[in-house]
């Protein structure tokens, strides 16, 4: 199996039977191998995670499905986009706590604690977990009641995930939170058992990687990110 970061929040995982390609908005993508299925995932229709250039002709040709947030529909269905309108049959839109069932894999959706949803995808012997914007968002200046609320959301997701095991997790880690940057990376490493799991939504601050891995001496399970276009065999 192999993971390729691409940037924010963006992944390319290949497995022997497929390609999962989550929250893409930039860089270089591999020359696909034949017979692979190709399934393009957006978790909701904030620019950072979902852009148009995942229709593009040339990628476009090479797409099985595409699993789209149901908030990304919403948006987008008004202004008749030509993507939309071109690509309808192979949208599939993702729906918390509706299961999705394709020729490779199975799909959960979760509800995000911001927009839209997170994913969890099941091949035949192996599951994997990609957060979108699925965290513990603890805002200074925020009111304690808005904190904790958010806390409990989370917390509430993240444990319809307890007792799994993940061969990947792709989890936030956001330096824009300040002292709070780290609560969602530990609640989900508390909860989930998971092989590798990847920072992501960093800003491309990767300096905050090794520091939670000083913090909080959970380095046996967390990727090291250095750079985008980097690519890891799990």
């Amino acid at each position: 199996m192999k993971v390729t970061y691409l940037g924010h929040s963006g992944f390319l995982v290949e497995t022997e039977r497929a390609y999962y390609l989550f929250d893409y908005i930039r860089g270089e993508l591999p020359v696909w191998k034949d017979g692979l299925s190709l399934y393009v995932f957006s978790s909701h229709s904030h620019e950072d995670h979902f852009c148009t250039g995942i229709f593009a002709p040339e990628l476009a040709a090479r797409v099985t499905a595409y699993i789209l947030s149901y908030d990304i529909g919403k948006k987008f269905r008004r202004s008749r986009a030509g993507w939309l309108r071109g690509n309808g049959e192979r949208i599939l839109w993702a729906e918390p706590g509706k299961k999705l069932e394709l020729e490779t894999c199975r799909i959960l959706p979760l509800k995000s604690t911001d927009l839209g949803a997170a994913f969890v995808v099941e091949e035949e012997d192996f599951c994997m977990y990609h957060a979108g914007d699925l965290n513990w968002w603890h805002w200074e200046g925020e009111a304690k009641a808005w904190n904790r609320n958010m806390e409990v959301n989370y917390k509430r997701e993240i444990d319809r995930l307890a007792g799994r095991r993940m061969k990947l997790a792709f989890v936030p880690l956001d330096p824009r939170l300040g002292d709070a940057y780290w609560y969602g990376m530990e609640y989900f490493l508390r909860t989930v058992s998971a092989e590798a799991v990847f920072p992501m939504h960093f800003w491309e601050d990767y300096t905050v990687i090794p520091r939670y891995i000083a913090e909080h001496g959970t380095e046996s399970n967390i990727v090291k990110i250095e750079r985008e276009g980097q690519q890891y065999e799990i």
